[in-house]
């Protein structure tokens, strides 16, 4: 997934949904009437992803 938001209700917990820019707005203003708390959009940046160095598994010869 390219570029992503969420919404952060202030003194809530987590995220749970990745947005749209547009989606987002549309969330963050449903969020702020229900919760009655400022929401506030957040762009995600930047990912750190595991990187693997070698197979899940390894095979070995055990004779030739």
């Amino acid at each position: 997934m390219g570029k992503f938001y969420c919404c952060y209700v202030e003194g809530m917990g987590g995220f749970s949904h990745k947005h749209s820019l547009e989606t987002a707005i549309l969330e963050a203003e449903r969020l702020t009437r229900k919760e009655d708390k400022k929401v506030y959009i957040l762009e995600a940046i930047r990912v750190c992803e595991p990187v693997v160095l070698e197979p899940p598994v390894k095979w070995v010869m055990l004779r030739n």
